[in-house]
């Protein structure tokens, strides 16, 4: 019984992704995926899933940070959403450790506050030279926007990825 409960959240994430890729080709028909790809899409979203359950299921196991995973919230005014949204970029993603790790410390705090507080936080400079374009690409700033502000999502993706990458026509 636990096994099939277990594989619901599989069934769920897997859904999910479905329609997105769906809906994706209604935007622009340049986004049909074949099923190949959508398998793959699958697969990553599976190993970049945060619940154990699931990876458990799977027969995947990554071993975690722990110092990501115990971290506690910098900030006051930050939500639990938008930290733990931080700690999920942190702990699958190399790129991002270093500045979570740093997000405490030597004054980031208003960068940060900035950064959540924004009304259009995609115009913001990104916080400890995140929004260099030398150093981080288009897809790794809209991540960060992302777990802060995902309200956001659509205008940010719009401006930091889809005319950066493809361009505004």
């Amino acid at each position: 019984m636990q096994n099939r409960e277990g594989f619901r959240i599989i069934a769920k994430r897997g859904a999910v992704c479905f329609d997105t890729t769906q809906y994706m080709r209604e935007v622009n028909d340049l986004y049909q995926i074949s099923y190949q790809q959508f398998l793959t899409l699958f697969d990553t979203a599976i190993v970049h899933s945060e619940s154990s359950a699931v990876m458990a299921s799977l027969g995947y196991t990554q071993p975690a940070d722990s110092r990501i995973l115990q971290a506690k919230k910098p900030f006051d005014w930050m939500t639990d959403e938008q930290f733990h949204n931080l700690q999920v970029l942190a702990n699958h993603f190399e790129w991002f450790q270093e500045v979570f790790e740093r997000m405490p410390r030597d004054g980031r705090e208003a960068q940060w506050r900035l950064l959540c507080d924004s009304e259009m936080p995609e115009t913001v400079t990104l916080p400890d030279k995140l929004g260099d374009k030398k150093l981080f690409k288009p897809m790794q700033r809209l991540c960060v926007v992302r777990a802060v502000r995902s309200d956001r999502l659509m205008q940010a993706s719009t401006s930091l990825f889809i005319n950066q990458v493809l361009g505004k026509k």
